[in-house]
């Protein structure tokens, strides 16, 4: 009793989200309290109440949900950045780090992952925006710098979140001159 345009077809599109938020807010509960790979999909669907097979219905594995579930945290700082069009890597930063302190629980465990590529995605975002871009010469070095930025800024925002131990407007100032250092090619 599917039919296009009608009522059931919308009855099966709510109860299919309402599945998929149960899964989402599942693995978000589970991330915050086990590594990712320590996660099993059985855990997942027996949190949400759904059995496997509906897991899979929505999902091919558990990288498809994080990868979903960064997606759309991707997403919606993209929209803010759109919205709000900051105009200095210093201001990126600081819409950044407003977002990811608002959405604290989610960034800190996709920040913890190691499989994630979350910071990759909104580093992606300040570099096509020109907010960021190194001054070395070779794509190794670059490649190189990126790696040591992503990973450094990876561990003083999971730092940062866990401790609140400064504040964000300090916070914002220390990350992007470290950032801007890091990216030069030569010590002035």
């Amino acid at each position: 009793m599917n039919y296009c345009g009608g009522i059931m077809t919308k009855k099966l599109d709510h109860r299919a989200q309402r599945t998929r938020k149960n899964i989402i807010n599942s693995f978000i509960k589970l991330l915050g309290q086990k590594e990712f790979n320590k996660i099993s999909i059985t855990e997942i669907t027996n949190m949400a109440d759904v059995n496997r097979r509906t897991f899979y219905l929505h999902y091919v594995d558990i990288f498809e949900l994080l990868d979903e579930l960064e997606n759309d945290l991707t997403d919606e700082f993209n929209n803010l950045v759109v919205q709000e069009v900051p105009q200095s890597l210093f201001d990126f930063h600081e819409l950044f780090l407003s977002f990811i302190y608002g959405n604290q629980n989610l960034a800190l465990a996709l920040l913890s992952i190691q499989e994630s590529k979350f910071l990759s995605k909104i580093m992606k975002i300040a570099t096509d925006l020109n907010f960021a871009y190194s001054e070395y010469d070779t794509e190794i070095e670059r490649k190189y710098c990126w790696n040591y930025v992503e990973n450094g800024m990876r561990g003083m925002l999971q730092d940062w979140l866990k401790n609140q131990s400064m504040p964000l407007d300090k916070m914002v100032s220390f990350i992007t001159g470290v950032v801007q250092r890091s990216l030069k090619s030569s010590i002035a």
